[in-house]
């Protein structure tokens, strides 16, 4: 089982006039799904490309346990805003452990940013887990590396 971290970061995109939304919801065999519940490989993935001031810039995967949010606005297409659907849900999430890689984009990254083939990538891993130590998020985000800010404030 994962430890609590023992402090609390927070990312920040600057320069961001607009952020909008495209994406898609759907039930899907995954890698990430055994974090989520060892015993299954399939998932609800949202899959979306945000974009700021009319220009793709982020392309933002969430995965999630399907038993859990059977019923909630995170097994449907549309997007939400709403922060608590898991915590109604009876699975709240308290804390996060974030892994972020930076590597080389593959063709499809490539395609979505609208990046050249050279520009590498920020790959963001957030794993999000209740109290009891269950992870009930995966959030796997994709960062051009010539616009990722990333801005951290880490209480001493």
């Amino acid at each position: 089982m994962p430890g609590k971290p023992t402090s609390r970061a927070k990312a920040t995109t600057r320069h961001a006039k607009t952020l909008k939304s495209k994406g898609s919801r759907r039930p899907t065999a995954s890698p990430y799904a055994s974090a989520l519940d060892p015993k299954t490989d399939i998932c609800v993935v949202r899959r979306h490309v945000r974009y700021i001031d009319g220009r793709p810039a982020i392309i933002s995967d969430d995965y999630f346990d399907e038993r859990i949010v059977r019923g909630t606005e995170l097994a449907e297409p549309e997007d939400t805003t709403r922060e608590n659907i898991l915590a109604e849900a009876g699975y709240e999430q308290v804390y996060d452990i974030d892994e972020i890689i930076t590597r080389m984009p593959t063709p499809a990254e490539v395609d979505k940013l609208g990046i050249s083939a050279g520009t590498p990538v920020a790959e963001h891993i957030r794993t999000g887990y209740t109290a009891a130590d269950k992870a009930v998020r995966v959030m796997i985000s994709i960062i051009p590396g010539d616009t990722l800010i990333l801005q951290y404030q880490i209480p001493t």
